[in-house]
């Protein structure tokens, strides 16, 4: 629940930002995208723990337009460009995990325009590595006030071996901007 509150709270700043950016901008010939925007955009090619490798390369297509106020500043098929900068294989007990860093956005055009953003999770860029469910349970005695007590199952001994984690092509993913990024026409 808290998580949900944060994502909330900071889509509410970013829509702030994103107006006071629009208001300053809008007759200019440059754009900016605030930190911390969000966009959508459609993975090209799998990503996955187990077969991705540190800096492969990763692309997703932009699939609309994008505009601040009535200036068009990310046009629909552009292609944001990253790499894999992380990979975890799963093992006992972990599930598989990666990230990707994107450093670019490539307008129809072949306008490359410098970003720092990457795929957005609840883990700070991380997609998975969760723990994997633990291998056995064991009875425990649990005891309340007024009751003789209840026997309960409690996750006990190794976590089962962990699944690997895939983002697969077509998929919709967000990506978030780490730095303000400056367009200029």
């Amino acid at each position: 629940m808290l998580s949900c509150i944060k994502i909330f709270i900071s889509l509410i700043i970013s829509v702030l930002s994103l107006s006071a950016v629009v208001y300053a901008q809008e007759n200019s010939g440059v754009c900016v995208l605030p930190k911390g925007t969000f966009y959508r955009g459609i993975l090209q090619a799998s990503v996955s723990s187990d077969y991705s490798n540190e800096g492969d390369v990763v692309r997703i297509i932009n699939p609309h337009d994008i505009f601040i106020g009535k200036k068009l500043c990310i046009p629909k098929n552009s292609m944001f460009l990253g790499t894999v900068n992380y990979v975890q294989p799963s093992k006992q007990g972990v599930n598989g995990a990666f990230s990707v860093k994107f450093d670019t956005l490539v307008y129809p055009s072949s306008q490359k325009v410098p970003i720092n953003g990457m795929i957005w999770s609840k883990n700070n860029g991380i997609i998975g590595g969760e723990f994997a469910p633990k291998s056995a349970y064991r009875t425990v005695l649990h005891r309340t006030q007024g009751l003789s007590g209840v026997q309960v199952l409690v996750p006990h001994g190794e976590g089962m071996m962990g699944q690997e984690t895939k983002l697969n092509a077509g998929e919709e993913v967000n990506i978030i901007l780490n730095e303000e990024v400056l367009i200029k026409f």
